[in-house]
């Protein structure tokens, strides 16, 4: 009985050397990986700032060169149509009571 229970503890021994030598690969694969992402990522995010930049940049051009000078003239155009609209209805009301006089 005895020199089975020796066994059975070597074994158990020998197990747990296995699965501690398992669980050090796994830690130095998880390093890896983590310096791989590292290493990959990072280029990455300075590409995604660097367009993002960019298209903040477009963005101010066209607001700027575009569409303020669109709209300026935009609304000075109405404002010139409401304006002979504004007259024109002006002189066509003293047209008309003009011809009821007569």
């Amino acid at each position: 009985m005895p020199g089975i229970v020796s066994w059975l503890l070597f074994i158990a021994a020998m197990l747990s050397l296995v699965a501690f030598s398992l669980l050090i690969v796994v830690a130095l694969e998880i390093r890896g990986l983590i310096r791989t992402i590292k290493d990959e990522l990072l280029p990455v995010i300075g590409t995604a700032k660097q367009t993002v930049s960019t298209m903040q940049g477009t963005s101010e051009f066209v607001s700027t060169g575009l569409i303020k000078p669109l709209i300026a003239g935009v609304s000075a155009g109405a404002g010139v149509a409401r304006t002979v609209q504004v007259l024109t209805s002006g002189v066509t009301q003293v047209l008309r009571r003009s011809t009821k006089s007569d």
